[in-house]
Parts: structure tokens; sequence; C-alpha cells
């Protein structure tokens, strides 16, 4: 004889059992993207042998990269890019750029290359990057504040307000002053986005040409200064 309580626990199993097959296949009814994850991993895994923020790429890898960023955007999911709540006080690392020359925007100054870091607040209407040099027991920061606005469906007006720069001199801090922009404008175009990983495409407002950036998802904690302080 069955009892209520086997009864409950043999329901509860079996619904346990569909969840995490619905997980696996990433969702009822929805299969995975094989030609999408495949992409990704082709992406993140030459951009790994290619230095920090892709720095040391040689012409092949870039093109190699290139292709790979091409493909993964024909596959992207997310449509209206700019506007996904993914975006939403969201905290990105840089992980390539083919940004040519190198500039603090691909994480150098000078002949010292670091981390790039971007916080994301697009209701609030802003955006700051952060650039961290370590050296031994000194630390460079570099910030850059802007206005953000959407202007389309994948697109953000990017306008410049500031920079800032830190430094920590074997534990002793140092703030430096801010710089204002007169007017300094670019064009974010986000053409690949999902939960782990982020493509833009940022270029002058008046060019046709630009370069491409992939991120990757980090926690606001990941982000070497606190973010109130950028």
């Amino acid at each position: 004889m069955v009892t209520p309580i086997l009864l409950i626990l043999t329901l509860i199993s079996g619904m346990w059992c569909d969840c995490l097959a619905l997980n696996l296949m990433g969702g009822r009814g929805r299969k995975p993207d094989v030609s999408l994850i495949r992409a990704k991993q082709s992406l993140l895994e030459k951009v790994s042998k290619c230095g920090a923020n892709g720095n040391k790429a040689n012409d092949s890898q870039r093109t190699e990269i290139a292709e790979l960023v091409q493909s993964l955007e024909k596959l992207s999911k997310t449509s209206q890019t700019a506007k996904s709540k993914l975006l939403e006080c969201s905290s990105w690392k840089l992980a390539y750029t083919d940004f040519d020359p190198p500039a603090p925007s691909s994480g150098r100054l000078g002949p010292f290359t670091g981390a790039v870091y971007q916080y994301l607040d697009p209701k609030g209407g802003q955006i700051k990057n952060l650039l961290k040099i370590s050296l031994p027991g000194v630390a460079i920061y570099g910030g850059l504040v802007a206005r953000a606005s959407i202007v389309s469906k994948d697109t953000w007006k990017i306008d410049f307000d500031y920079v800032t720069n830190a430094a920590d001199i074997f534990g002793f801090k140092l703030g430096g002053s801010r710089k204002y922009f007169d007017k300094e404008i670019r064009l974010w175009k986000m053409t690949y986005l999902d939960d782990e990983l982020r493509i833009l495409r940022a270029k002058k407002e008046d060019s046709d040409d630009g370069e491409s950036f992939v991120f990757i998802t980090v926690s606001v904690a990941d982000i070497p200064l606190p973010v109130k302080d950028i």
C-alpha cells in the first residue's frame, strides 16, 4: 500500500529530476546552442594566449580572434543589447582588445601593462573605467568617468567627463586631481552580450573605423578600488 508520505516523496523526486533535466538542456523545449558555446570557448582560449588584454597578440592571432568575434556576433541571442538588464550595475574586466596603438584604454601606460575594469550604470547614466598597474610594492590607478545614454537598440553614446589617478606606494595612498574633458564622445555598439561575456565596438562619432573590446563579467568586489572612489 502506498502511504501519503511515500507518494509525496515520489512526486517531489520526479519534479526534481525534471527540473535538473531542463537546466542541463537550457530550459523547456530549448536545446543548447553548440555553435555558440564552441565559439565562446574558442575565443576565450585564443585570447588567453595573447597576453594581458591582447597586448602581445601577433597578426595571425588578431585575425583568428576577429573571425571568432564576428562568429559570436552573428550567434548573439540578446536583442536590444543596449537596453538589456544584464548591463544594469554590472562589472566587467577587459580580456582582449585590438585597440592600436596601445593606450590606457587597452591597459597600457608607458611601458607598463595593467588590468582594465568597467562598471556600468545605465540607469544612472554613467560608466566608470579603472586601470590598475601593479608593480612591486606599488599600485597605480587611472580612472575614467563618462556619461552614458542609449541612442539605439544596441548603441550607447559615451560622453567623457573626467579622468583621475591615484597610487598606493608601500601602503601610502596618494590621490590625484581630476582632469575634465571639453568634448570627447564615443559610440559603443554592443554586438554580443550574455551573462558571462560582452563584446563592444567603440568608435568616434565622425569615424567609420573602430576597435573591438571583449569583456568578461566579474563581481563588483573584484574591482580594485571602490566604485564611488573612481
